[in-house]
């Protein structure tokens, strides 16, 4: 998505990886509770290959939080989680056109 990868270069944060390598899935949640207040939510997972140190995880969260914080409406919480993806079990195959 062109306009999260401009906020993210618009967050002036030096990446460790290329912007242009980030693919972003959206699963709109019909049902939720956060918490008692009737809060929206945002909620990030960010995969990533493992081998990230701890310092460049919270790089990119940081990166992400700032990024995605000027899309919050009132009552909204924002959540970011980076999760190591198990490369060892991790396969891709791009089918060329």
């Amino acid at each position: 998505m062109p306009w999260f990868q401009r906020r993210l270069r618009r967050s002036n944060q030096r990446m460790f990886f290329s912007v242009e390598n980030i693919k972003v899935r959206l699963h709109p949640v019909e049902f939720y509770q956060v918490g008692s207040h009737g809060y929206g939510f945002i909620h990030v997972q960010c995969r990533m290959h493992s081998g990230k140190t701890s310092a460049q995880k919270q790089q990119i969260t940081t990166a992400l939080l700032k990024a995605l914080e000027t899309m919050l409406m009132p009552a909204m919480v924002l959540t970011i989680e980076v999760v190591d993806m198990a490369t060892d079990s991790y396969a891709k195959k791009v089918q060329k056109a």
